[in-house]
């Protein structure tokens, strides 16, 4: 059995809360100091029984549902590399960015006193056709079946406006695969400009740092005059037209100092999906240190950006979207890092890749113009052959948290994610400093996470993907257990789109006799690329099928087993559980393991009791249904008298049996969302149904 860590460690907040959080996994919890002597008891390996007759007050119902949160949470993790990607048989596939950022001009009608690119030096340096259009071929030629997105970048793209017509124009021949976005300063927007934008649905984002005391000083235009009556003017021709967009704003010392007066400038020109970044320390943002802001200063700003959110968020129709909060939102309450530039490893070279105007590729448009981060050229050899060549990538690729030096012993290490690769270069030498964005995690993820014991709205009001509700447990059944008719690969890829399946919800993919469902992996691969929380339930008669292994190999979050449970046949059973847990073990996978066994006092002895604890690990479940026995409390009873250091929840019971022994072990809820091959509209139904079929 693979033993578990101490991985816990604690934080006092304020209001005399104790902040549980594994580093490893992100997982945490606010308790109170009860509680937090609880879990150390559960982590030091107390039994149950021990805890309560330590714990006055304290019943044993209330324990497992400590040791609940516990394993729901993620605070309780195994021995393996909780870092381990997940891994379907696609693994053996390579997978090439899809995302390219192209400076199309280093021209610029602006001079900005921080521009990380020097842009505006050249004023003749565009990107020709020849160079987007074999940038265009070469994603698309590495990625068949995918939609490939490519920015326009600058400079100034509108300078190169010319290129944007031909581009747009010579990727139709793709079929909508090619999807494209401008980053603009909007000051050359016209009624023309605004139409082929909206006509050939580009999607926009407009620099923007707010009224004239911080927009004229730091965004100027060639002759030194402010920018902002020009990109209001061209704002509002967007805004005339209907094109939607999005502001991004540069944070420096002065904006932070005077964050009111910015959000008040963007609501009242109607400008409601906005986001900050500290300015890059390279180019000319290296010129000027009163510009730099610290990590105090992006806090307290960010603590007024949040109540500005939550309070327009909670009463007003049109909705803020800011996206540091909206991603903090998501690692925080969701356990989600989505967004490619605070991971580790980020997107650079593995997500995006950055190209010059003269075809120069980069692992990020950040680095444009540092030899150190050059990978080739575009017309010097497929794209796939520079990436597999290059040393920059695997040295990229390699970043790790648990490498960094300030990242190594940190507390906040998944939940933060990390630091924009180009950020960390250039402010914190890789990882060996802290820098500022690192200062502003450790106080606003604190910060969130007391502000939602205030508020349990918090993370819906934040990031409207996140739900406000509890997400659905979802079963789709794929045979009847009586014939050969299944549900198909291709009706499972449509009822997950009918049926709305988000990200957030469970789906298990139940069967009688997987031998006749030949395509469970792709299913769970589908599931996969929606970043679905995915269970396969497996039925007694099969679990000596090799194909079951590959559950393991793909690492699906959870496998659900039900043997036969009956004198005759358990003990063949578990031992053949059993090659699959030491298989678990074998491939280092993080797969959980749950165990379907009935309430059934025949069953249950010190041999079955033994094989628990030898096997299965504490992060492991077993799953207790209701089967018909005349007394099931005292099943029960006996149960807890195993002291079984296994997660132990009843899954499948009566409205009386819940009566009469919820103090004895926990209950969970047993709707759940069933589709099957009779009704594939789905219904809601007890677990039982599946359970007991």
């Amino acid at each position: 059995m693979i033993e578990t860590q101490n991985p816990i460690k604690w934080l006092q907040l304020k209001n005399n809360r104790q902040l549980a959080i594994n580093p490893q996994t992100g997982g945490w919890l606010l308790l109170d100091d009860v509680c937090k002597d609880i879990v150390q008891k559960i982590e030091s390996g107390i039994e149950t029984e021990a805890i309560f007759n330590q714990s006055n007050g304290i019943s044993l119902e209330d324990i497992d549902k400590l040791k609940y949160l516990l394993h729901t949470h993620n605070l309780l993790a195994p021995k393996t590399d909780s870092t381990q990607n997940k891994c379907g048989p696609t693994c053996a596939l390579k997978e090439y960015p899809t995302l390219a950022v192209l400076k199309i001009t280093l021209a610029c009608n602006l001079k900005c006193v921080y521009c990380y690119s020097n842009a505006g030096i050249d004023q003749s340096s565009h990107m020709s056709p020849e160079t987007a259009h074999k940038v265009v071929d070469e994603y698309v030629r590495l990625n068949p079946g995918k939609s490939i997105s490519v920015v326009l970048h600058g400079g100034e793209p509108l300078i190169n406006f010319k290129l944007i017509k031909d581009l747009v124009e010579y990727s139709k021949k793709y079929d909508n695969k090619v999807i494209i976005s401008i980053q603009t300063n909007a000051s050359m927007v016209t009624d023309e400009i605004a139409e082929f934008i909206k006509n050939n649905n580009i999607q926009v984002g407009v620099s923007l740092d707010g009224p004239a005391p911080f927009q004229n000083t730091a965004r100027v235009l060639q002759n030194g005059k402010g920018s902002l009556d020009q990109t209001l003017r061209g704002i509002r021709i967007l805004q005339k037209h209907g094109v939607l967009f999005g502001v991004l704003g540069v944070m420096t010392s002065n904006v932070a100092e005077h964050i009111d007066e910015v959000l008040d400038f963007y609501l009242a020109n109607n400008i409601y999906s906005f986001s900050f970044i500290p300015l890059m320390k390279v180019g000319r943002g290296g010129n000027d240190s009163s510009l730099y802001v610290t990590g105090e200063q992006i806090f307290k700003a960010y603590k007024k950006i949040y109540e500005r959110v939550v309070e327009n968020n909670t009463h007003n129709q049109e909705k803020i979207h800011e996206r540091t909060l909206a991603d903090m939102a998501s690692s925080l309450f969701a356990n989600e890092n989505t967004f490619m530039c605070s991971q580790i490893p980020c997107g650079a070279g593995k997500n995006m890749l950055g190209f010059s105007n003269n075809g120069d590729i980069y692992i990020c448009d950040d680095f444009i113009g540092d030899p150190d981060f050059k990978i080739g050229n575009v017309h010097e050899a497929p794209i796939d052959k520079l990436l597999a060549q290059s040393p920059i990538i695997a040295k990229t690729l390699s970043r790790s948290r648990d490498n960094f030096k300030r990242c190594k012993d940190c507390v906040w290490k998944r939940l933060c994610g990390g630091v924009c690769h180009s950020v960390d270069h250039y402010a914190g030498k890789d990882g060996e400093l802290e820098n500022e964005v690192c200062e502003f995690n450790k106080m606003m993820l604190p910060f969130l996470i007391e502000e939602f014991e205030k508020n349990p709205q918090l993370p819906y009001l934040l990031n409207f993907n996140i739900p406000n509700e509890d997400p659905r447990n979802i079963f789709v059944a794929l045979d009847n257990g009586k014939d050969k008719d299944s549900i198909d690969l291709q009706t499972f890829y449509s009822l997950m789109d009918i049926h709305d399946v988000k990200h957030y919800e469970k789906v298990a993919i139940y069967g009688k006799d997987f031998e006749q469902n030949k395509d469970v992996m792709a299913m769970i691969d589908i599931l996969d690329s929606k970043k679905s929380h995915s269970t396969v339930v497996l039925e007694s008669s099969k679990l000596n099928c090799p194909e079951y292994k590959q559950f393991i190999d793909s690492n699906v979050d959870e496998i659900w087993i039900k043997p036969y449970a009956d004198e005759k046949n358990i003990s063949v059973q578990l031992g053949q559980v059993k090659e699959l847990l030491q298989y678990r073990i074998k491939q280092n996978s993080n797969s959980l393991i749950s165990i379907l066994l009935p309430i059934k006092d025949n069953l249950w002895n010190e041999d079955l009791a033994h094989w628990i604890k030898d096997n299965l690990n504490p992060t492991d479940k077993v799953l207790l249904y209701e089967d018909g026995d005349a007394n099931p409390k005292s099943v029960l009873e006996k149960i807890r008298k195993f002291n079984l250091k296994t997660f132990v929840i009843v899954v499948s019971y009566s409205e009386e049996t819940y009566n009469q022994c919820k103090d004895i072990f926990m209950f969970e809820k047993q709707n759940i969302f069933l589709i099957d091959k009779s009704n594939l509209k789905g219904e809601k139904v007890n677990l039982s149904k599946v359970i007991l079929s």
